[in-house]
Order: structure tokens, then sequence, then C-alpha cells
């Protein structure tokens, strides 16, 4: 116990920060409504849960139910059954809807209150709008030992978990979810037919004017919920007894775009990395918010690996003090707990730590970091608590208790700016009238314009967040007074690249593709061989023609996918609006937290599509979007499908502008439910719409601080793995060559053998001669997940089926080379949907050309000469070739029926064939072949 303190201020000894749970009074419920008996409760309850409401979610204003947001303490019963999409924040917290409902007893709650919840997941019947929530079942309880002792009683005297019919709506109703107030009424004239209206009953007469978050102005209350439901739109309460105003923005000048802000929260438009309601301190993960002034950032600087970020609830370390790590402990009676952070306390930086306990569990986090449990040994549950509490240090004549106890002697020499203790925050900025004692406590951090940075003394103006605000002279710019001229008169850019002005006097040249060095004086050659895979800073991005111009049914259907390599772990990676101003139809994809994030917004709210399991930084993942009507789906690699749906009614995405890949150059112009604000960190080596790589130079408009990706097999400075001129077509870490005429092989380090043009390997076909061959394909290769086909050929006709591999039933999957009004085209059809891809050169031309023509999964890739490799994709779903195991070039008898072939396929091959090779070896035509027609040499052209 703690000995008597002596009267008047003692001095206090620095140690780590002690904070001490106090207990809170819980209100009483009242009323006398009845309630079931607590064993037909918990029987009807799956799931029963204490834990602590922290937040309040959608109120309906007019039905006055709710949604709470709520960390759990302890499952009594039924744990297993919340599924994993329900837990939040690292798995101790579950949203609990129907709060407010009248046939619950106790059915009120607050911010902080603790109770015992009775509840069951969501029925389907309440999708989408409570999918992933409980439902509570029956009145709350408080959190008493008699409450406790019983309820644990119920769940340990059953057995068996009984599953309630749950309540059924009317027939007409049932599925329908009525929003903003509105009610299900089944049709009279109609039966079996609903719709939702809103309430019928008048307004009272009452003039109390309210501001809604529309920026209009209401009479009353109950007159803006009427608006709310007549027009099926959210409109918050921002302000009693009064008409609405205009909006006053409190925008950092520094931290934000323009100084605009939303004008129903007053959010400002914030820089890259930058946070806060008003853009004035750097969000969790970044630092470095002093050097958007003084260094000309363009946002907050992302902490690199070991460095943390700050938030508003926080502590600071000075240099040389505090350990590595934060390690705070309790006890409950019976013995010490003590956890310890696994993220390092750097000094000099804020930290956020958050602690918990709840009887003998606690945890601990430090900056968001996933929490470190403990517990203390078993024996006694409460904390008896009968002290003061101590901020940095304590008197002398508890140190030497503290000592014993904790083993900590010295501590926090350093700064401690914000308190919170069960939800009651404590400003440590005004602690002289909180504190009963204290003994030599000072202000913390420097002042902003001490020594004054403003050049030859110009006035100085301290702002938030230790920013500054110089006021100079007539002649002079920049943050610190430092200019005299625009560094940009006359533009030093060459190639008449954009110069922009940086706020430390200097100046940036906005480099195109081809240009770089520092005033884009370096002209590159481009490389036909090396790829080029974008790589982005997190400050960087590629502006391309829109969606919307590759395509004219892109409205109703969209097929993307995307292959990057990731070294953040959030970032925007591709974004396509409708408006400049983010308001709109738009479609992205971002990382968040390294889970990807496909949105889309039809008109009428969007659609989050969220991957299940994290991304691997470092290493290139592949994702697929589709998009049909309203519904969407995402795909990671060849895991399943994540589904999800915009609301309803609309169904047609309408796009206008520019295509983003790895970036933005004004955050605050994209629509803000793609809840995006910083960069992409990372290489990205595909945008493919339909089968069509996008990222290539006759696309991009715009290129800003993009570099190319050198760490691949492509792209390597040591030089590329493909020989003699081939060219190195990336595959996520892969590659494949495609090899110029007269080579073959993997890396096309085959030389081909040309033949005479009377020799009997190179075939004359008449249209009537169908050669089939079965050791190009062995048995264990009937199932493929790739072919590789190359020949040469010289024709006059204009249509004709060259190669075909297949099955000969109805609908079954095939590949074929065919030629098609004067044009080659490889086509391929793995089960979901045929993929046709065309080459531009004709060859009937009578002149040899060598084809090459290659299927890895579901990509594909055909080159006619020397041409560039026309690429494509199947749609989503197989990435296998079943086939019988037979190839026939020339042309088939008949074709399998229930194939929608154009009539090209259904003729004969009428030309020259010779140095064929499927797969790595060369096919020997007279030698190899099954069936023997008439075979006859190649005549001379």
């Amino acid at each position: 116990m703690a000995s008597p303190r002596p009267p008047g201020p003692a001095p206090l000894l620095p140690m780590l920060l002690l904070l001490a749970a106090a207990a809170r009074a819980l209100p009483g419920a009242g009323g006398t409504c009845p309630e079931r008996a607590l064993e037909r409760r918990e029987e009807e309850a799956n799931v029963v849960l204490t834990g602590t409401v922290e937040e309040i979610l959608n109120v309906d204003p007019v039905q006055h139910t709710y949604s709470c947001k709520v960390r759990v303490w302890r499952y009594l019963k039924g744990k297993d059954l919340v599924a994993q999409e329900s837990l939040l924040d690292g798995g101790n917290k579950v949203v609990i809807s129907g709060f407010g409902d009248p046939l619950i007893c106790d059915n009120q709650v607050s911010t902080g209150d603790t109770r015992i919840f009775f509840v069951n997941p969501a029925p389907p019947y309440l999708w989408p709008a409570h999918k992933n929530e409980l439902m509570l079942n029956s009145s709350l309880m408080r959190i008493t030992l008699r409450n406790l002792e019983e309820v644990e009683f119920c769940v340990e005297g059953i057995g068996h978990t009984w599953v309630p019919s749950l309540p059924v709506p009317p027939a007409a109703c049932r599925g329908m979810l009525c929003g903003f107030g509105a009610v299900c009424e089944p049709s009279a004239e109609e039966p079996g037919r609903a719709s939702c209206v809103c309430k019928k009953s008048a307004c009272p007469s009452v003039v109390a004017p309210v501001c809604g978050s529309d920026a209009s102005t209401y009479s009353n209350e109950c007159e803006l919920q009427r608006a709310q439901c007549s027009q099926q739109r959210r409109i918050r309460l921002l302000r009693r007894g009064g008409p609405c105003g205009e909006c006053v923005c409190q925008c950092n000048p520094h931290g934000s775009y323009g100084g605009t802000c939303d004008a129903a929260t007053g959010q400002c438009s914030c820089r890259p990395g930058v946070g806060g309601l008003r853009c004035d301190r750097c969000e969790p993960g970044f630092w470095n918010f002093r050097g958007i002034v003084t260094d000309g950032r363009s946002g907050c600087t992302r902490e690199g690996p070991g460095r943390a970020g700050w938030g508003t609830a926080q502590g600071q370390a000075r240099p040389g003090v505090l350990s590595a790590c934060s390690r705070p402990r309790f006890d409950t009676g019976s013995g010490p707990a003590v956890l310890t952070s696994t993220v390092p306390i750097e000094p000099g930086r804020w930290h956020r730590l958050e602690l918990s306990r709840h009887w003998r569990q606690g945890t601990l986090s430090v900056d968001g970091e996933t929490p470190v449990l403990g517990e203390s040994p078993r024996g006694t549950d409460g904390l008896n608590l009968d002290t003061d509490l101590f901020v940095g240090g304590v008197p002398e004549d508890q140190a030497a208790v503290v000592l014993e106890r904790t083993a900590v002697g010295t501590g926090l020499r350093g700064c401690i700016r914000l308190l919170d203790v069960n939800n009651q925050r404590l400003e440590l900025g005004s602690w002289q009238g909180a504190a009963a004692h204290s003994s030599g406590v000072g202000e913390c951090g420097d002042h902003p314009c001490l020594p004054n940075p403003c050049r030859d003394g110009a006035p100085c103006q301290a702002l938030q967040a230790g920013m500054f605000r110089c006021q100079c002279p007539p002649g002079r710019f920049g943050p610190t007074c430092a200019e005299e001229k625009s560094p940009c008169q006359p533009n030093p850019c060459h190639g008449a690249a954009p110069c922009h002005v940086l706020p430390e006097g200097g100046a940036t040249c906005e480099c195109p593709l081809g240009r770089g060095g520092a005033l884009c004086q370096i002209v590159s050659e481009p490389d036909d061989a090396r790829p080029f895979l974008a790589d982005f800073s997190g400050f960087s991005y590629l502006e391309l023609s829109g969606l919307h111009t590759f395509g004219r049914d892109l409205g109703e259907k969209m097929e993307l996918e995307v292959v990057f390599l990731a070294r953040g772990p959030s970032g925007l990676l591709l974004y396509n609006g409708q408006k400049t101003d983010g308001k709109g139809d738009f479609v992205s994809l971002a990382l968040r937290g390294r889970r990807l994030e496909f949105r889309y917004d039809l008109g009428k709210g969007a659609a989050v599509i969220r991957s299940k399991e994290p991304v691997t930084l470092g290493t290139w993942t592949r994702v697929s979007l589709e998009r049909k009507g309203r519904k969407g789906s995402l795909r990671v690699g060849d895991g399943p499908p994540v589904l999800g749906e915009s609301p309803v009614p609309h169904t047609v995405l309408n796009l206008k502008e520019p295509l983003y890949v790895g970036g933005a150059p004004d955050f605050s112009k994209l629509a803000r439910a793609a809840a995006v604000s910083s960069g992409f960190d990372g290489a990205i080596q595909l945008v493919s719409l339909r089968g069509q790589q996008l990222l290539t130079q006759e696309h991009v408009v715009r290129a800003v601080d993009v570099s190319s990706f050198a760490d691949h097999p492509c792209t390597r400075t040591s030089g590329q793995p493909c020989l003699n001129g081939a060219s190195c077509v990336p595959r996520e870490a892969a590659y494949v060559c495609l090899c110029p005429g007269g080579f073959s092989g993997l890396h096309c380090e085959k030389g081909l053998t040309e033949k005479a043009a009377g020799d009997l390997d190179a075939l004359a076909f008449d249209g009537q001669t169908y050669v089939e061959y079965l050791s190009a394909v062995t048995e264990s290769e009937k199932a493929l997940q790739s072919n590789r086909f190359e020949l040469s050929l010289r024709t006059e006709a204009t249509q004709g089926l060259v190669l075909w591999m297949g099955k000969a039933t109805e609908r079954a999957d095939y590949v074929a080379l065919a030629i098609v009004d004067g044009h080659l085209q490889l086509s391929y059809d793995l089960g979901s949907q045929p993929v046709v891809l065309r080459s531009s050169l004709p060859v009937n031309t009578n002149r040899w050309l060598r084809v090459r023509a290659h299927r890895s999964q579901r990509e594909g890739s055909l080159q006619v000469g020397n041409e560039a490799p026309v690429t494509g994709s199947s749609p989503l779903g197989a990435t296998r070739l079943d086939t019988d195991g037979t190839l026939w070039l020339g042309g088939l008898q008949k074709l399998p029926a229930g194939q929608a072939l154009p009539k090209a396929y259904g003729t004969g091959f009428v030309g020259c064939l010779r140095d064929v090779v499927v797969g790595q070896r060369p096919l020997h035509l007279l030698e190899d072949a099954v069936t023997k027609p008439a075979l006859r040499p190649c005549p001379a052209p």
C-alpha cells in the first residue's frame, strides 16, 4: 500500500507513463418492461459476449434504431459462430445492430458503456445492409459479479446450441430494406408486391430552424427527416437554432489543397500522407510535416522500416533516454503482468500508446500495431487503487515502491501531450488546471519562429502543428522569403518540358517519356527488345487515355487485369472518373493495409470489394477485376473470387476523364468514395483491358517521375535472357522469349536449318490435304497449361485453317491458327469464351513469313514476321487447354459441332509450310505424320 504523502508539492522522479484504469459507473435500466427468463434468453442467443461500446453507427432518425461498434472483452458462448468477416480492427471488435428496437426492453447504450450482449448473426433477409453484423436478441445486462455468474451458469448448463426461428417479415416485404426512415408497405392492389414509402404523419408547426448537410435550412428536425426520406439520401443535422450559413474552412495552408473543405463535415482536402480535419498533421506511417514548407515536399514522407508514425494521443522521447520498447505492467494482487511492445520507441518522435485491461487480461498497442496480449497470474481479478494517478514521475516517498514493483528507477524525459482514461480525455497542454501537485514540469516543443526562419528579418507568424508563415516584403517569394525571381523564367527544361517552382526557391522539370536528367536533357533511345515496366515512388503517376476510349460497351461490362509488385502497404494502383471534381461515376483499384480494394460507383453509391488475404510485399501479384452491371468480382492470382455489387438501380458506368496509374496529380480531385490519398510505391507490369495492354507509349499522355523497374529478368542492365535479338515478354516474375525467324528454343538459342524449296519437309497444301500428328503432344500433356507453335508459311490464299488442336466433341477446348481475310489470327477457347488475336501484317503475299504463337494459361501472343507481338487474355476461369492429343495441319475434314467460328476455319489451307516447331522440338512433317495423304514438296515461287 502507498504511504501517506506529506503536504505540499513533492519533487517528482521521472518515470515511464503509468495509466490507472478508473472504474466507470454504469447507468441503470429504467422502466418496468417484462423480460423473459435468463435461461430462455441465453438459449435463444447463439452468441453471448461482454464488451464496451466504442462508437455509435447508422442512426435512423425516424425509427430511432442504431448500431454500435463494440470492443469485445470475452466470449461467454458461441465464439466460433462469429464469422471472420465480422471481426474488425485486429479481431477484437464487432458491429452489433438492433439498439433502440422497441421489442427489446433494455435496448439503449452510450459510448463507453460495458454490457453483456445476447446476439445472433444477422439472417440473410437482412443482407446486405446488416451482413457480417450481429443482431441484438434480448435485453442488455450490466456487468456485475452476480450477473456474470448467472449467465455463465446458464451457458455451462446447456449442452447444445439452439437455433431460434427468427421473426419472418410479411412475404411481400421479406428481403426488402427501406432506408432513410421509409417503411415497407405491402400493395393493396397487387398482392405479393410491396414498396418503400415515407410516413404520412404531418410534422408539427413549430418553427425551430435547423441546418442540414445539404446546405438547406429546415423549419424543424421533423422536416429534415421528411426531406431525407423523400430524397432517399442521408441528410445530417449540422446545426440547431438557426439557418445554414457559409462554411468557414480552417485548413492548414501547407497540408491542404487550396484551403477548401467539405461543407457538411469541415474536412479539408489533404495532400498525400497528410491527415486531420484541417490537414495539419501527418497520417500514421508518415512523418516530416515541416518538410512540406521548408523542403517543398508535396506531402508527408512515408516511414521507412522501423520508423513509427504519430497520431493525436502521443508521447515524445528525448534522445538517449528511453529504452527500445514500451513495457506497461499491472498487478491485481496475485502477481504482475508485463506486456512488451514490438514497435521500437524512437527518441525525438511522437508515439501513440493504447492500453486496456479487463480482469486479468491486458493489451498494449503502439502506433497502431497488432495488440500485444498479456495476463496476470490466477488468483485475484480486480484492480484496487487508492493513490493518485502520477504522470511522468512519482514523489520521492513513492520511488522505492515503484522501483521494487516495476524495476524502473529513472524514466521519461520527453513530452506527453494527451491522456485518455476510460474515455475521459485530459489535454495536457493545460495540465496546470488539472494537476493536484507537480514538480519540474515545463512546456514541450520549440517555438516555430525562434530563431526566425524568415530571410532578412521578415515577420514570422506561428501556426498550428509547429508550422510558420513568413510575411515577405515586395520582391521576395517562397516560404522563407529567399526567392527574388521565378526560377522558371526563362524555362530551363529541355524539349519544352513543364517547369515547376519549388517552395524552397528552386525548380523541377517534369520530363516526358523518352527524356531524363535534371533538366530533361538526356534523350533515351527506345529499346524494343527491353520492355518498359513502370516504377512508381509514391509521388509519381502515369496519365493514360481513359478506359472508355478502348471499348464501346465498357459501361455495361469491364474486364481488367493488373500485374504489380508492391513495396509499400498502401497506395493507388489505378483510377478513372467521370468528372474533374471527383463527383459522378468512378472505378479504382488501390492497396490499403496490404489488402486490395476494387471500388466503383455507378451513381447510387460505391461498391467496395476487398481481398481477403494480404498482398505479399516485394513479389509480383496478378489481380483480375470484372464488372457486369452492378455485380463485380476481384480475384488475386488463382484464388477464389471475392464478389460484391453496387446499390440499385444504376447498372452503367460512365467515364470521361483520363486513366491514372500509380497515383494522381491531385488526390483531392478524386472521388471521396475511392478513399485514396497516397500514390503507389512499387512497379506495375501490366494493365490489361480485355487482353489489351494499356501501358504502352502510344496510350501514355503524361508521365510524372516514373522510372523503369530494373529488377526483372527482362529489364536488368546486365542483359536480358533472350538471345539472337529475341523479344523478352514479362510474365510476372518469369518471362517468355519471342524468337525471330530462324531461331527457336526457350531462349531462342537454337537455329533452324533452312530447307530447300524442293525439300519434302517444305510441304504443299492444296486445301484438301489434312495431316494428323500425335507425337507432338504426349499423354502427360493432354491438359496443357501452355502452348508454343512456330512455323514458316507462304501463301496467296485469303482464307484457310493452318493449324488445329482440340477435341472432336461439341463446345470443346481448342487452339487454332487460321487465315481470315488475308490476315493470320490465333484463337483459343479454354471453356469460358474464345479469344481471337489478329495480326496486322498481311500473309497472302506469296513470301515466306515466320509465325510465332504462344499461350501461357489465359495469356496469349501472336507475332508474324517482324511486327510487334499481339497479346490478349481469355476471361476469368480455366487456365488449361483440354485436348485429345491430336494436332492437325492444313485443316480439318469437319469442324466440331457447336463451335461458332468464321467460315475460313472450315476452308483448307492452300500454300506451303516448313520449319514447324511444337513446344520445344521441331516437327518432322513427313516422319511424324500419322495420316499420310498424297504429300508433295512445295514448288518454288
